[in-house]
């Protein structure tokens, strides 16, 4: 990457970050800002010991190898099992899709079954207030934005690896990018989650009459028969 190029995206990603940070509604809630940063270190530590680790067991080259023969259906190359360690490592945490289907799937199982039930049930006047809705919301959001955190740990820690130990044949810049921009990505997450919520209240808050008593009215006939 051309080193102007690289300032520029850099520094525009910490100071968007920054600003993230400093905004009113996430200096009203420290704790989402002390989360994020409490996981991108973690994953940080953990990443530069198991990239150590790995580092003295030659699974980098073993994994290069089994990379590279993979390609090929002829030749099987069988993982030595700290290979295998980093190689799940590898496909599992940093699958973006992996991660935002099975959150996806296990945030639906909770949420869409409580509405199809109370619509039904509401039909003959058994209905029930749907819960964890909100829990449910709250963890697909956080489940994203771990995503982003952890994967900018592992950028970061492979960035320090790259430019200090020098045992990958690569540039830190990219990951040091990647870093960034993991990070941009996840306080950006929870500002504008944090602002739907309060856009949310505001407009509950203030919605006209006739839709609050209409959506009171259903809601009492869909209970009627609830002792």
């Amino acid at each position: 990457m051309n080193a102007c190029l690289f300032i520029i995206f850099s520094l525009g990603l910490i100071w968007g970050t920054w600003l993230i940070i400093s905004s009113k509604t996430l200096r009203a809630r420290p704790s989402d800002i002390q989360v994020i940063i409490y996981f991108f270190s973690l994953a940080f530590v953990v990443s530069m010991v198991l990239i150590w680790w790995a580092y003295t067991k030659g699974v980098f080259l073993e994994l290069k190898i089994y990379d590279h023969s993979s390609l090929d259906s002829a030749s099987k190359v069988v993982l030595t099992w700290p290979a295998q360690v980093i190689h799940w490592l590898r496909e599992i945490v940093l699958d973006a899709v992996f991660d935002f289907i099975v959150i996806g799937v296990l945030v639906s199982i909770v949420i869409v079954p409580q509405f199809i039930s109370y619509i039904l049930c509401g039909c003959v006047g058994h209905a029930w207030q749907p819960r964890l809705v909100s829990c449910g919301m709250s963890f697909f959001v956080w489940g994203i934005i771990k995503f982003f955190t952890v994967f900018s740990g592992v950028a970061m820690s492979v960035a320090a690896w790259v430019y200090f130990g020098k045992i990958f044949n690569d540039s830190p810049s990219m990951d040091f990018l990647l870093a960034c921009l993991g990070l941009f990505a996840a306080f950006g997450i929870i500002l504008t989650y944090r602002m739907v919520e309060e856009i949310g209240k505001y407009i509950s808050e203030r919605c006209p009459k006739w839709i609050s008593k209409t959506i009171a009215f259903l809601h009492l006939k869909a209970t009627r028969n609830n002792s």
